[in-house]
């Protein structure tokens, strides 16, 4: 059997050639096989849980211990084998994370070490996106140990996460920031106005040419989830009402400013393309303002 582990996690590593930029046919083929081998891995788990649990934490402590003189595949399949861990053993992870501070699982453990390991800083874009989905994934670590979520947020905010060089990274970043807050929001109160400096920038409204969005990292529909973040944020903090009115009123003036200004500047435009585009950034403006409302609102359900 842990013959069978140990080809099941060879065979789940990238090649060379695999282009992650522009996924082709080949790359759809192999993202089809991974999931093959995940339906294999699981079925080894619920034959020997055992020892699938002490092989897989062995392969993540040893290569988060060593990352820095490893190959991107050796680093990114250990921490894809930590993240389909939560899945292969049912209830394990939250089981992992609900004894007291004086109960330190060997899952708690591993995801401390992804953590400070510094791992994420390593110069590949699978591996950055692998650690996002890993921690997110198990946001119930950070109610035993909130003194971590510190180094995640930085690490979501910099060029690790929403401003990193690939726009497909930065694109599932959101998303993942986003649930992220949401899941952790009562961790928050410390960090919610540096949180909202630090992505001032990456939620400026802008009109798009070609599709692209000028000025900004982000595409719309990503800063859309970084809008309903903030607002939860916002709502959900331990801030007086006038707090929380001015601070609701520094997330939103901005947008209601450029909505009107296209509003203002849409008739006179002579060019069917730039209105085409002034028309895009009114409606973003729009679906902004109902982020903030579905962040309100899934605050006021609990």
């Amino acid at each position: 059997m842990e013959a069978v582990l140990y080809i099941i996690i060879n065979k789940y590593k990238y090649d060379d050639s695999y282009l992650f930029e522009s996924q082709g046919e080949d790359e759809a083929l192999f993202i089809e096989y991974r999931k093959t081998l995940k339906v294999l891995f699981d079925n080894v788990a619920q034959l020997d849980k055992e020892l699938t649990l002490a092989l897989v934490q062995g392969m993540v402590s040893t290569t988060l211990q060593n990352w820095r003189g490893l190959p991107f595949q050796d680093i990114e399949v250990a921490i894809s084998f930590l993240y389909l861990l939560g899945e292969a053993v049912p209830g394990f992870h939250c089981n992992q994370f609900t004894g007291g501070s004086d109960m330190v699982s060997p899952m708690c453990v591993l995801v401390r070490l992804l953590i400070s390991s510094g791992v994420s800083t390593y110069g590949h874009s699978a591996v950055t996106l692998q650690f996002f989905e890993t921690v997110v994934r198990y946001e119930k670590f950070f109610n035993q140990e909130p003194q971590m979520i510190p180094d995640v947020l930085v690490a979501f905010m910099d060029e690790r996460g929403l401003r990193h060089q690939s726009p497909r990274v930065r694109s599932r970043v959101s998303y993942l920031f986003s649930k992220f807050i949401k899941c952790l929001k009562a961790h928050m109160l410390n960090f919610t106005e540096d949180i909202l400096k630090r992505l001032q920038d990456l939620l400026v409204l802008c009109p798009t040419e070609n599709g692209v969005t000028q000025a900004s990292l982000l595409s719309p529909d990503d800063q859309l989830y970084l809008f309903e973040a903030t607002a939860v944020l916002i709502v959900s903090g331990q801030f007086s009402g006038e707090k929380k009115q001015v601070l609701l009123k520094s997330l939103l003036t901005p947008v209601m400013r450029k909505f009107e200004s296209l509003a203002q500047r849409m008739p006179l435009e002579p060019m069917e393309q730039k209105r085409h585009d002034i028309a895009e950034c009114m409606n973003h403006a729009i679906s902004r303002h109902q982020s903030d409302e579905q962040g309100l609102l899934e605050f006021n359900r609990r």
